[in-house]
């Protein structure tokens, strides 16, 4: 009960912080546009995806357990979506020198699994 109603408590503080001109993005809704450092350099979203379908994963943290999880989901099916012509974007509020970290702290973690078996 003291979860629902911390929760309840962020959603209203959330919704009350928001400048009451803008409305809070639903699915569906167009996402705005940016640019911004990456892992694989500078990122333009949309335009550096053209026409493709856009997957905009956003996480709040590197190195949390949940996240790490969902990003493997999608890198475990990236050449689905590949084929499917859907292109991923992952952003977070971490600066790029972690998001560096984290990848390389993945690769090992996955070239470890590789070698065990």
């Amino acid at each position: 009960m003291k979860r629902i109603t911390l929760l309840m408590l962020i959603v209203v503080f959330s919704m009350s912080a928001w400048s009451g001109n803008q409305k809070l993005p639903l699915i569906g809704d167009k996402a705005p546009s940016f640019t911004e450092h990456s892992t694989n350099g500078m990122l333009n979203f949309p335009e550096d995806f053209g026409n493709s379908w856009k997957i905009l994963f956003s996480h709040p943290l590197d190195f949390t357990a949940v996240c790490k999880s969902e990003l493997c989901g999608l890198a475990v099916n990236q050449g689905k979506l590949d084929s499917l012509g859907v292109k991923i974007a992952v952003i977070s509020i971490d600066e790029i020198e972690r998001h560096l970290l984290w990848k390389e702290f993945m690769w090992f973690k996955k070239m470890n699994k590789s070698e065990k078996k």
